[in-house]
């Protein structure tokens, strides 16, 4: 296992600017310790809670920038939605994250997943306007759970 250091003066000031600068102090901590490079060796590395960590950053930066087309595009399709992400989900409590990310995981494998990295950015646009309107409903229901407290 890789050793994860983050620093209690990080901690202290980050419990002050709020929830998101506080889990953000663990991201960046856990993305130190790999060189900010997840690959199957540092994975190996990491434990499970360090690696749902990481996925739930990616997810959440991912799909508030530019919805769940742009998490497939970038390459963390697969490591979100074929890993047991939403087990571990799970096990931390979090039962709307679960059905969120079983939602998304089906009506993804329904669409044209495997051909994102074909397209441009220009046809991935098209695509969410015209034929991926399901998944604005998906995109608010993370929205509202970073908003709200995951439940």
């Amino acid at each position: 296992m890789i050793d994860v250091k983050v620093k209690d003066s990080d901690i202290r000031k980050a419990v002050e600017e709020g929830m998101d600068s506080f889990v953000q102090v663990f991201v960046d901590a856990i993305g130190n310790a790999i060189d900010n490079k997840l690959t199957l060796e540092t994975m190996q590395q990491l434990n499970a809670d360090q690696i749902t960590l990481l996925a739930w950053s990616y997810l959440h930066q991912e799909v508030m920038d530019g919805g769940y087309i742009q998490l497939i595009y970038n390459g963390y399709g697969a490591f979100i939605f074929k890993n047991p992400f939403a087990v571990a989900m799970r096990n931390w409590g979090h039962s709307r994250a679960i059905h969120t990310h079983s939602s998304r995981k089906e009506i993804l494998r329904k669409s044209i997943v495997r051909q994102l990295k074909l397209l441009s950015l220009t046809k991935i646009s098209w695509l969410y306007t015209n034929r991926c309107q399901n998944l604005t409903s998906l995109m608010m229901n993370l929205w509202s759970m970073r908003n709200d407290g995951v439940q």
